[in-house]
C-alpha cells in the first residue's frame, strides 16, 4: 500500500499511522499526508532517517491540535529547531 493511495482514499478517518523503519520516506511525503490526513492523533515514525525539520513544522502546522502522540526515535536528520517547531505546533503531545 502506497502512501498516496493512503492519502487518496480516507484521508479523515486516519487516526493511527505506524511508519516505522521507512528509510524513503521524505519530508515532503510526510508533508503532504500529515496535511491531507488532519484527524491524526498518534504517528510513529521511528527509525525514518530521510526525515528532517521540515517535516515536523509541516506536522505542528497541520496536525498540531489532534497530535497526541509521537515517536521519532532514531530520525536522525532532526534537530533541536524542528523539535521546537514541532512543540509550538502541537501542543498536546503527550
Amino acid at each position: 500500500l502506497s502512501i498516496e493511495h493512503l492519502i487518496q482514499s480516507k484521508p479523515y478517518q486516519l487516526q493511527l499511522l505506524d511508519l516505522a523503519l521507512c528509510s524513503q520516506l521524505t519530508s515532503e511525503c510526510l508533508s503532504n499526508l500529515c496535511a491531507s490526513c488532519p484527524n491524526l492523533t498518534e504517528l510513529t515514525l521511528r527509525d525514518c532517517l530521510s526525515l528532517t525539520d521540515e517535516a515536523l513544522t509541516n506536522l505542528g502546522i497541520f496536525n498540531g491540535k489532534k497530535m497526541e502522540k509521537l515517536d521519532l526515535t532514531g530520525c536522525q536528520k532532526i534537530t533541536d529547531k524542528g523539535a521546537i517547531d514541532l512543540f509550538q505546533g502541537c501542543t498536546n503531545l503527550i
